[in-house]
This record gives structure tokens, C-alpha cells and sequence, in this order.
């Protein structure tokens, strides 16, 4: 039996192509279906795509999020990092072969793992791989929940594993399935999918994501006014804001003292914050994934 029927015989999925990442089949799957890169926009985790934007997304009202450089060089990498998998844990089997699953308890879910891994004793796993010039000390909520919805969608419920370039290091990192966890995802996914149906937005949130979709929709500008609704909300937020940025421009200052070169700063012993620089310019401070 193939891998791919070697899934299948666990009764959770149906395999629906064998398409590469970016490909046009690849792309028309996504647009009937929800995969585990979106997961964690639907739930609020994404840094990068909003649960509006991926309602609008979904109803083609605005393009698909263009390649990064950042993703072009991810997808560029990815045989690169599993082959270094392969070195560093020579005993697994490594399946890489552009598999798309849709599950049979509901077909829009969809699940494109990188690759699927064997153990010395034939056990199959989701092998999800990534590449960030961040130091990561745990995985990402948005990548954690990406990786369980893969796990969910195929059945294989081993402990799963992303392996990534993290700050220039090699890290492999276990995602263990959490069935409780799994039931509060699914509803939260079911229910962004009414609202699709719907077509009712979900509720706005603080993410420049939302923010810069709404700019898209918005219509040209009328010489005209309207009274706002959320106008002392807004005002409030404002004032806040101001106070806020103002409080982190100084901690920030105090830090950059501090850290006097160092390229991470810690906080109870865990990466907190780390300088950067662009060209010859001179250092900055950001903080690391999760913070």
C-alpha cells in the first residue's frame, strides 16, 4: 500500500490530489476548503492573516495574501531542511510527495502536511517543516494549531513534529495530539464557515491584517461627514495608545543599555527581546516570537 492508502485505511480522510505547494490545483483546493495555515487565522493567532481578511479571501472579494519573499524562500528551502531531517534522524522514513487530504467528516477541511514520517516500526506521523530567522524556545500557537489540524484531518494521531530553521539553528519540536483541544478548533472553524456561508464578516479585531482589508474595501473618499458610532471608543483608544507607545519607547531604550551588544535579552531565562540591524545600520530592538 502507498502512503497515501495507508491513511486512508484509518477512516478519517480521502485523498484529493497530489498537487505541489503553489501550483494552480494546489491554490483552487484552498479556495473550496479550509487548511491548517488558515486554522490559525480563524482563531485570532495569525501575525499575518485576520479572520476578516480570510473571509474576504474565501469569498474572492479581495486577492489571496501575495509570496512573501520570506514564503518564496520557505518553499524554496523545504527539500533543503528535510533532507538535514534525514541526516539527523536517519532511522525515520521520510514520505515527501505533495499529498492533499480532505476529511470524510467534513469535506471542506483540508489538510497538506510537508511530509509524512515512519518510525523503525512502521508508525506514521505529520512532519511539518519551517524556516524563520526568529529564535523560537517553543513552537508558535498558530503553527502548534496548524500541525494538530493536520493531525485531526488525517488521523494520524502520534505526536506529530516541525522541524525548523529557527535563528539559524536546527530544531525539531513534538506536537502532541490533544482530542479536547482539537473539539473547541473544529467549532470554532464550523462556525467561521457559516459565517462564509452567511456572508456575514467575523467581528473585527486589533490586527493590522483587518485593518488593512477594510482599507481595501473602503470606497473612495465623499466630501461628506458622518457621526461615529465607536467615536469615544475610538477616541479612548487613542489617548491609550499614545501613553502605551510612549511607556515602550522607554523600556526599549532601557533594554538596548542593558543588553550593551548581546544579541538576545532574556527575561526569568527566556528569550524576551533581539537586537537586529539592516545593512550598516545601527542595531534595533524586537521582540521574539511569542512576545
Amino acid at each position: 500500500m502507498s502512503i497515501a492508502e495507508r491513511i486512508e485505511a484509518l477512516g478519517h480522510c480521502s485523498l484529493i490530489g497530489t498537487y505541489p505547494a503553489g501550483s494552480p490545483e494546489w491554490l483552487a483546493q484552498r479556495e473550496s476548503g479550509i487548511g491548517g495555515s488558515e486554522v490559525g487565522s480563524i482563531l485570532g493567532l495569525s501575525p499575518y492573516v485576520s479572520a476578516v481578511t480570510l473571509f474576504y479571501q474565501k469569498l474572492g472579494v479581495i486577492p489571496p495574501q501575495e509570496t512573501t519573499t520570506a514564503m518564496m524562500l520557505g518553499n524554496l528551502l523545504e527539500p533543503g531542511i528535510i533532507e538535514a531531517f534525514k541526516v539527523e534522524f536517519p532511522t525515520i522514513k521520510v514520505h515527501h510527495e505533495n499529498l492533499t487530504f480532505a476529511s470524510l467528516e467534513d469535506p471542506r477541511f483540508r489538510a497538506n502536511p510537508d511530509a509524512i514520517i515512519e518510525d523503525q516500526n512502521g508508525n506514521l506521523s505529520i512532519l511539518e517543516i519551517k524556516h524563520t530567522s526568529q529564535y523560537w524556545t517553543e513552537i508558535p500557537q498558530h503553527y502548534r494549531y496548524q500541525v494538530l489540524w493536520y493531525q485531526y484531518v488525517t488521523g494520524l494521531r502520534n505526536p506529530a513534529t516541525l522541524y525548523a530553521v529557527t535563528g539559524g539553528s536546527l530544531r525539531a519540536f513534538t506536537v502532541e495530539w490533544d482530542e479536547s483541544l482539537m473539539q473547541l478548533v473544529k467549532t470554532a472553524v464550523k462556525a467561521f464557515c457559516d459565517l462564509l456561508e452567511a456572508g456575514t464578516p467575523p467581528s473585527y479585531d486589533g490586527s493590522d491584517s483587518t485593518y488593512q482589508t477594510i482599507r481595501e474595501l473602503a470606497p473612495g473618499i465623499k466630501d461628506e461627514e458622518v457621526e461615529l458610532s465607536c467615536g469615544l471608543e475610538l477616541m479612548a483608544a487613542k489617548v491609550m495608545f499614545d501613553a502605551a507607545e510612549k511607556n515602550l519607547q522607554k523600556y526599549k531604550s532601557m533594554a538596548m543599555e542593558e543588553m550593551d551588544g548581546a544579541r538576545i535579552g532574556l527575561y526569568n531565562g527566556k528569550p524576551l527581546v533581539q537586537l537586529s540591524v539592516r545593512g550598516e545600520g545601527k542595531p534595533f530592538i524586537t521582540f521574539t516570537k511569542g512576545n
